[in-house]
């Protein structure tokens, strides 16, 4: 059974502080494609068209055609992770072969590529239902760097491997992506506050903070206060 080992690295500008690296690992053929569908979702709306076809002093293309070229332009890039499979029902999207701006401005590429903006999407679609249930079958390193968000993406997908030669405990997550992991652990914080919640000493501190804006608002009105702002030191300041 093959393998899918996904590599998210968020770089930080700051000397002192590690890069935040999550890893994940894939073992079935179903949680593979999920992987691949999340990655490949999150990049063809990972950038707005006017800021892809924005090249300071000049668009790549004509505006009106801009989501339409940039959705041929991620989905060229993205071909080398979907050629991890055989025998997809599509495979060419129409990108030219010199790139976009090799083609006329709002010539007849462009315009073509937007008229058939609906039907690319849709093909692209019919490739991410056909992988949810066919295994890959070539090993492919394929990588995508983020740079609205300064994260690295890296891929490795290995034919010849099991998930039991992996020690799991090694990754973030096993057969969960890294928005379904996410959205676990936001669970979890959430139950977790709603039991907190419940406890006296939540109680106690709500009732210590209301207590506390009404001295505030006493304090404010004695002295003809009608502004505040609360400091990082737990204090407040209050003017006219």
């Amino acid at each position: 059974m093959p393998v899918m080992i996904y590599k998210q690295k968020k770089e930080t500008y700051d000397y002192d502080e590690a890069a935040d690296i999550k890893r994940f690992l894939f073992t079935t053929t179903e949680s593979i494609a999920t992987a691949v569908e999340e990655l490949a979702k999150e990049m063809l709306h990972n950038e707005a068209p006017d800021d892809w076809n924005n090249m300071g002093d000049e668009w790549k293309v004509a505006p009106r055609y801009a989501e339409a070229c940039m959705t041929v332009d991620i989905l060229t890039e993205l071909d080398p992770l979907m050629r991890a499979y055989h025998n997809l029902p599509h495979y060419y999207f129409g990108m030219p072969t010199k790139g976009w701006r090799a083609t006329d401005y709002g010539g007849e590429q462009q315009e073509y590529a937007h008229k058939v903006h609906e039907s690319t999407l849709a093909r692209f679609n019919e490739n991410l239902e056909y992988i949810k249930t066919t295994r890959v079958k070539r090993d492919i390193q394929f990588k995508w760097y983020d740079y609205s968000r300064k994260k690295q993406h890296i891929v490795h997908i290995i034919t010849n491997m099991s998930g039991d030669h992996f020690t799991h405990d090694k990754f973030d997550a096993v057969d969960k992506t890294p928005n379904q992991l996410r959205v676990e652990e936001e669970e979890a914080e959430h139950k977790r506050w709603l039991e907190y919640s419940k406890t006296d000493e939540y109680k106690q501190e709500q009732a210590e903070r209301a207590q506390e804006r009404r001295d505030l608002a006493t304090h404010m009105g004695e002295n003809g206060y009608t502004s505040f702002v609360a400091n990082d030191d737990g204090t407040y300041t209050t003017w006219r």
